[in-house]
């Protein structure tokens, strides 16, 4: 019993598939015979020719005034001395480094190391 309610669905489901295709189909032609038959010359309307452009005076506009340059900084150069006993900090050969006094750095005497028996304090 089952299998003839489905034996009938399945065939509803097919006649109306086959219905919907011949309506399409007859729609279809139709299309096609009114495209035939259509002129595109006679339906398309007229647009005029462009007008030539018109020349628009732009109001004047003064430009902005100029900003003032900037303020130089004011660089004051340290008046440096000849430093006879320089000592070279950063231990890269030369004293009074970037001035008109560089040198290079003399070897200093290793100092005397003292022996035997540290002296009291009183």
């Amino acid at each position: 019993m089952d299998f003839v309610i489905v034996f009938l669905v399945i065939g509803c489901i097919v006649a109306l598939g086959v219905a919907i295709s011949r309506q399409t189909h007859k729609t279809r032609q139709q299309m096609i015979a009114e495209m035939e038959d259509f002129d595109l010359e006679a339906t398309t309307p007229h647009q005029p020719e462009p007008e030539e452009p018109v020349a628009v005076e732009m109001p004047h506009i003064e430009p902005a005034p100029e900003a003032k340059p900037a303020a130089k900084p004011r660089s004051r150069k340290k008046k440096v001395e000849y430093n006879p006993n320089a000592v070279d900090r950063d231990k890269d050969g030369l004293v009074q480094d970037g001035t008109p006094f560089e040198r290079p750095a003399e070897p200093k005497p290793a100092p005397k190391k003292r022996r035997g028996r540290p002296g009291k304090k009183a």
